[in-house]
């Protein structure tokens, strides 16, 4: 009889022990789930954080290539302008100087060809009055 009731007593505590051990597991395992539910949980929020720096970047750079390309767009449209309206006046006015010189040149050789031949004309009646 004591040695039924001191097996029955090990036998007791060992299944306690065994309890108790199994209890403790299934709080280890709930813990390491929460863990994981945590990490997967914090990993979400990581890369909707991540993903909205990232559209906001990216809206940040649409924005400002859409700025950039209505500068450029602006800034072809007034060298167009330049071209078509500008250029030609310039050009133009180049051509009436260009013009205007070419007269004035002209009027001074003539009037340098007078004078010159005024010029001849009054060595030659010099000389001819020399030999007289």
């Amino acid at each position: 009889m004591i040695i039924q009731k001191t097996l029955d007593d090990e036998s007791i505590k060992r299944e306690s022990t065994h309890n108790e051990f199994m209890e403790f597991l299934k709080r280890m395992e709930e813990k390491i789930f929460e863990k994981f539910d945590y990490e997967l949980q914090t990993k979400k929020d990581v890369e909707i954080r991540v993903s909205q720096y990232l559209e906001e970047k990216f809206n940040m750079i649409k924005l400002e290539l859409q700025r950039e390309s209505k500068t450029r767009y602006d800034s072809i449209e007034s060298l167009e302008y330049y071209f078509e309206k500008e250029l030609p006046k310039i050009q133009e006015s180049f051509k009436q100087e260009q013009n205007e010189r070419d007269e004035s040149d002209n009027t001074n050789l003539v009037r340098l060809n007078e004078e010159c031949q005024k010029y001849k004309n009054i060595n030659l009646l010099t000389f001819i009055g020399s030999i007289r």
